[in-house]
């Protein structure tokens, strides 16, 4: 899309923000009066500000206007202005008498449109920032009200609590730093862990339980630390080849438990069965049995191993394939480990 122009030189917008004659501010409490507005017109500038910005080199000679000149854009008594150079007149708004607009070279803005040489590069930022002396892996547990944040929205409350922890972090390069973090598989919203994980990058090495000390406390509830290692410089981290999980129906189901369980020891014994799922590239069919490693009906409880050696797939929504008749609502899900370099387990 287009930038709007600027309504102090240009047509108006009709955003509702002015309180103008026969159209007042929006900008106000419900039920209030226009004179209970909140935004009041003010003048600020009895002349148009920022002329001294206009380059005078331009075709056409066009120069800034002061008190007493022609508006922007006009020749000289006397002086032809060439077409291509002459700015098109803006139509009145209101009671406001609309100035020509600066001159089609400067691209519609108040400084001239720079030379682009060559690709844009990042500005540098500090080495300090950038430097990698250790990088540690913390395990964590993600129970309560936390299992319903996301991956997205479990990113940035991490970074912020390593903020507040005052860890040295490491950051990346570019137009925008970030800080160097890799998370493990993403947890499906609503499902339980007891072996979550992610990594971070630090520029000074820590002491593994001095760090522990100074992030605990900075969590939210419901995230626990459960330990912490240092790994050795490298630049991908390997994730979970399986997963263990233990599947159970929640308090609020009204799923015969022996129905349940019924179902589950059918799907054991197939060999294989086609399963299509919808994916951003349209219709997709697989062998929805090769996700399952093992399948262990154990009392009260079903232990599930995945299998992520091909793809990684969603485990509430193999479990949801495996039994169709059942609804999210019906399961409660808990990671109890996962397989790696450095396995967790319960």
């Amino acid at each position: 899309g287009e930038t709007s122009p600027d309504c102090r030189y240009a047509a108006c917008q009709a955003c509702g923000a002015c309180d103008r004659p026969g159209a007042p501010s929006l900008l106000k409490p419900a039920g209030q009066s226009s004179e209970q507005a909140l935004i009041r017109n003010q003048l600020n500038f009895k002349e148009r500000d920022q002329e001294e910005y206009f380059p005078s080199d331009v075709p056409g000679k066009v120069q800034p206007q002061t008190a007493g000149e022609e508006p922007v854009g006009s020749a000289a008594p006397g002086t032809d202005l060439p077409d291509a150079a002459r700015p098109p007149a803006l139509p009145v708004s209101g009671n406001r008498d609309m100035q020509t607009p600066p001159h089609p070279a400067l691209n519609g803005k108040l400084t001239a449109k720079p030379e682009r040489k060559g690709k844009n590069h990042p500005p540098p930022i500090a080495a300090a920032l950038t430097h990698k002396e250790a990088i540690y892996r913390i395990w964590y547990s993600k129970t309560g009200a936390a299992v319903y944040l996301s991956q997205l929205e479990l990113q940035p409350l991490m970074e912020r609590a390593l903020r507040r922890a005052g860890l040295p972090l490491s950051f990346s390069q570019g137009f925008h730093p970030l800080p160097l973090l890799t998370f493990g598989r993403a947890l499906p919203v609503g499902v339980e862990s007891r072996c979550e994980w992610f990594a971070i990058t630090l520029s000074e090495r820590r002491d593994v339980t001095e760090l522990h000390r100074s992030l605990e406390k900075k969590l939210l509830r419901g995230l626990e630390i459960l330990y912490i290692e240092e790994l050795p410089l490298q630049r991908n981290l390997p994730q979970a080849v399986t997963e263990d999980y233990l599947l159970t129906l929640a308090p609020e189901s009204s799923i015969p438990w022996e129905r349940f369980t019924a179902a589950w020891r059918e799907f054991d014994r197939e060999k294989s069965r086609l399963w299509t799922r919808e994916t951003k590239k349209g219709p997709r069919t697989e062998d929805l049995r090769s996700f399952f490693s093992s399948i262990q009906v154990e009392g009260q409880g079903i232990k599930l191993q995945f299998n992520w050696s091909e793809k990684y797939v969603s485990p509430l929504t193999l479990c949801l394939a495996a039994v169709p008749d059942t609804d999210i609502l019906d399961l409660k899900l808990i990671k109890t480990a996962q397989k790696l370099d450095f396995p967790c387990t319960d």
